[in-house]
């Protein structure tokens, strides 16, 4: 159960503050992986893409969360940012004093830091400033080097530090993920690849079940039965689709993660399965834009829910991505025999997709 970060036992030290950044819209599912993998963690506050929390245990533990893009100690909540350039001086003197040393005692647990190590600091805003995110680093940067001394590298760096600034408030962390965190499940990428993150919240929200068949029908590279081969709940996956280049791309991705994947070429709409035969179907159908068309979706969605309603078995559910909201919503709307459970949007890019629940009767 969520509780205040104030709210710790009088005997032990305080457990250590964090905070990890979600595809915007996913928060609620990566709040119930932390949760349920992090033991002891007390979510905190909820922002768009943010999530925060304390957790007791090792610093590495973090590290293994799949619906999380990266996690960082948390520096400091700094109020009142003012909307102005000029108000960057006022952002530097701030952000020269706050304390650093429990950010760097948890950043150390991961690998030893040299005595002045080299920093950047990365940028990104929400709200109308007059300045843009780069400037605002750029300032922030200063007032660390004003504090310690440090030399910016932009590239080559040993600790990066991030600065968001929503409105009047900003929030300095220390970056403790790597890139390999968010981008991984794939050496080969396809033209819609999903987010491996994206695609984990999704095998998540299936509620995998040990021994369980699942079923991704329209497959790409691979990702999801990637993730969901990740997961500690036994499965057997297969994927499919109909066009064979991106069924090459997927067989390199499944072979780099030496992921044991049953693989068929074939129509989403016609897989050769018995009926009653999958417990889940986990899928990113096509949008419509880089992938298929609105009118070729037209056809395929019905043929899609027909097909998932021959071979999910009872009690089975399936969970899709999309951005054919209308038409999606429709056709469950439509079935006896589907029940939308939950529905959550994820921001992809700028485009915001729905990840739709679905309960087989």
């Amino acid at each position: 159960m969520a509780r205040d970060f104030s709210d710790d036992s009088p005997d032990r030290p305080p457990p250590s503050q964090y905070y990890a950044t979600t595809v915007a819209g996913l928060e609620t599912v990566a709040s119930r992986e932390v949760l349920a993998g992090l033991p002891g963690a007390v979510i905190g506050h909820v922002q768009s893409g943010h999530l925060h929390f304390t957790y007791p245990g090792p610093v590495r533990d973090l590290l293994g969360l799949r619906t999380v893009e990266d996690v960082f100690a948390h520096i400091a909540d700094l109020q009142g940012v003012g909307p102005e350039a000029t108000d960057l001086e006022a952002l530097k003197d701030a952000v020269a004093q706050v304390d650093l040393e429990a950010a760097l005692a948890l950043r150390a647990k991961l690998s030893p830091l040299p005595a002045a190590p080299s920093f950047r600091v990365t940028g990104s805003r929400v709200g109308e400033h007059r300045y843009n995110s780069q400037q605002a680093a750029g300032f922030a940067g200063a007032g660390i080097i004003a504090q310690r001394g440090w030399k910016v590298d932009l590239t080559g760096h040993d600790l990066e530090i991030a600065l968001h600034i929503e409105h009047d408030r900003a929030l300095l962390g220390l970056r403790l993920s790597d890139d390999t965190l968010a981008r991984r499940s794939r050496v080969v990428h396809g033209i819609a690849s999903l987010q491996p993150t994206v695609a984990h919240a999704m095998c998540l929200l299936s509620d995998p079940q040990p021994g369980e068949v699942l079923l991704d029908p329209m497959c790409g590279t691979g990702t999801i039965v990637v993730e969901r081969l990740s997961l500690p709940q036994a499965v057997t996956a297969i994927g499919a689709d109909r066009d064979p280049r991106v069924l090459r791309l997927a067989r390199e991705n499944l072979r780099a993660a030496a992921a044991p994947v049953r693989l068929y070429a074939g129509d989403g709409r016609q897989a050769p399965l018995p009926e009653g035969g999958v417990d889940k179907i986990v899928c990113n159908l096509p949008w419509g834009n880089r992938v298929g068309s609105h009118r070729a979706n037209r056809r395929l969605y019905p043929a899609f829910i027909a097909e998932a309603l021959r071979l999910l078995r009872p009690g089975g559910r399936m969970v899709v991505l999309t951005m054919e909201k209308r038409l999606t919503q429709g056709l469950l709307d439509g079935s006896e025999e589907l029940v939308v459970e939950e529905t959550h949007q994820a921001n992809a890019g700028g485009l915001v997709p729905t990840i739709y629940v679905v309960g087989r009767r």
